[in-house]
């Protein structure tokens, strides 16, 4: 009977519901899993760089509920791979004060160790690489969690298999129109211009380098009936917009 379909109907519907927001609740869960690795791995990079109480470096502050941003995590990071960070660090080894009593008591004496003790105590290239090295490693490895961080959002599943959507970058087209012109229009004499049946909805097999979305432009403006549809269509839009003024 009626009644009983549209009960299965409403059943199937709440079922359906549940799950999403099960699936909701799996997806936050995962990515607040996944917020934390990623925290403790940027406290690594600052430990690594020995940059735990500068201020400048805040890691710990990247948004991670925003858009992932890959040029903004780059600005970041950016101090930890600048060269001059890497001079700053070499040049301010101190011999004074290093807790080591020989060397202390040495330099008090005026014994001439200097030489041998810059060799001891400044970091040498090979150091210094290894550092950078460890760091482009650290780097690396929180860009792949932040990768497997924003793909936990999905838009719909089919099946399985879950979807996100894809845009594409288009350039902007006003087919001879201004915002005046197309706001004093109605959605038939739009139409006329420019129909929205000759909009590509997807991609063309090919990939056409501009707009994918182009219509057919020779069949459509040198097409003499159309010409004279669209000319009405245009004197009609004015009067229309000139009387609004």
């Amino acid at each position: 009977t009626e009644s009983k379909r549209k009960r299965q109907r409403e059943s199937k519907k709440e079922r359906v519901l549940q799950r999403k927001q099960e699936e909701a609740l799996e997806v936050k869960r995962l990515k607040n899993l996944k917020k934390a690795e990623i925290r403790d791995k940027m406290e690594k990079i600052k430990k690594v760089a020995g940059l735990q109480d500068d201020p400048g470096v805040d890691l710990s502050a990247f948004d991670l509920d925003a858009d992932y941003d890959p040029d903004a995590f780059d600005k970041q990071l950016g101090k930890l791979f600048d060269d001059g960070y890497y001079n700053e660090k070499d040049e301010g080894v101190s011999l004074e004060g290093t807790g080591d009593k020989s060397v202390d008591a040495m330099l008090e004496e005026g014994g001439d160790i200097v030489d041998g003790a810059s060799k001891q105590l400044m970091p040498t290239e090979s150091e210094v690489g290894k550092r950078k090295s460890d760091l482009s490693k650290s780097v690396s490895d929180v860009r792949d969690s932040l990768n497997e961080y924003f793909k936990l959002d999905y838009e719909d599943k089919i099946g399985d298999v879950k979807c996100r959507f894809s845009y594409s970058n288009v350039k902007a087209k006003t087919y001879g129109m201004d915002t005046a012109f197309i706001l004093g229009s109605d959605d038939k004499d739009l139409n006329q211009i420019v129909s929205i049946k000759r909009l590509s909805t997807y991609k063309t097999k090919g990939g056409n380098k501009e707009d994918q979305g182009n219509p057919n432009m020779t069949s459509m403006y040198y097409n003499a009936g159309e010409k004279k549809r669209r000319k009405r269509a245009e004197r009609r839009a004015r009067k229309r917009a000139n009387k609004a003024n």
